[in-house]
């Protein structure tokens, strides 16, 4: 079975550890019916964007003055995405940042604990992070088994169900957050997830991997040092954005050879994150070692790592 390897670090300034964003099946919860729910119906065809470090699925819901934007993003072929709901009328939500979350009518909800960040014009964007129709969010075996682990968590999200199978059992995506519901008739996602695929294969392509060999990989890239990397990103939160209050998530993706060395690093914003810079590039690329990935013979073989990082201030 192959793996798309995916590390997440969550950086929390003068923070002792780190907190994942984890979900859990909801049980024996009540969970709003399509009548009682505010309904949204598509304002906008879907738009996939085929950028040069990421896939963006987009979609807008609602009224064409105050839309909602539905964001199903990839740095990477798996079969999770980036989850994203902007929009003006979701100012409503509050510092309590857990919702519930469904894919219907095929996949039961899950709680998940959100970020709150700004879309553009946009001031109001929730940050679901990594979520899967299929598996959720995070599960308990993605939990760091050490303290010093938790400070950067590695995550393994095989791909079980491709996009695309999964989606066929999805017509609408509902966010509930205390006693609001919002429900976005997406339709049929079959169609929508398979074109977010065909993308993220062609940017491992431009990376000047071959998709085919990538899905034979066994055995993914291990960082060897990663409470030490951990530890130095951690304690270098880049001072102007510190000074502003400003916090970020962002992607980090490694490219390592057959030899276990770092051939590149690419840093990928996911929110507003422009006095980051390089930060975390520039501690991995100096300081980071990697065994590296293996096919199913053993042999050493070049493969990419993507890493999720959130910058955050207590």
């Amino acid at each position: 079975m192959s793996g798309v390897f995916v590390s997440m670090l969550q950086v929390v300034r003068l923070a002792v550890g780190f907190a994942a964003m984890a979900s859990v099946p909801v049980t024996g919860l009540h969970v709003a019916t399509a009548q009682e729910a505010s309904v949204l119906s598509p304002s906008s065809a879907w738009n996939l964007n085929y950028g040069e470090d990421r896939c963006r699925l987009l979609r807008t819901f609602g009224d064409d003055d105050s839309p909602t934007v539905l964001i199903m993003e990839q740095v990477s072929p798996s079969d999770h995405f980036e989850l994203i709901i902007a929009g003006d009328t979701l100012r409503w939500v509050n510092d309590d940042r857990h919702a519930t979350l469904q894919m219907g009518p095929g996949y039961e909800a899950f709680e998940r604990r959100f970020h709150e960040g700004t879309l553009g014009e946009i001031k109001s964007a929730l940050i679901f992070g990594s979520i899967s129709p299929v598996h959720g969010g995070l599960s308990a075996a993605d939990k760091p088994t050490s303290d010093e682990a938790s400070a950067y968590e590695r995550i393994v999200h095989p791909i079980d169900v491709p996009l695309a199978e999964s989606g066929a059992n999805i017509e609408w995506i509902e966010f509930a957050h205390r006693n609001r519901v919002v429900r976005l008739n997406t339709g049929p996602l079959a169609k929508a997830l398979e074109g977010l695929t065909t993308c993220t294969a062609d940017l491992v392509r431009s990376w000047g991997l071959d998709p085919e060999a990538v899905a034979s990989v066994v055995a993914n890239p291990e960082i060897t040092n990663i409470e030490h990397v951990a530890r130095r990103i951690q304690r270098t939160y880049p001072s102007k954005a510190l000074r502003r209050g400003e916090m970020a998530t962002i992607h980090v993706r490694t490219i390592i050879d057959e030899h276990g060395q770092i051939a590149s690093c690419t840093q990928l914003e996911l929110t507003k994150a422009e006095n980051f810079a390089d930060a975390a590039c520039n501690i991995i690329l100096r300081e980071a070692k990697f065994e590296p990935a293996r096919d199913a013979s053993g042999k050493p073989v070049r493969m990419y790592s993507t890493n999720r990082i959130r910058y955050i201030i207590p």
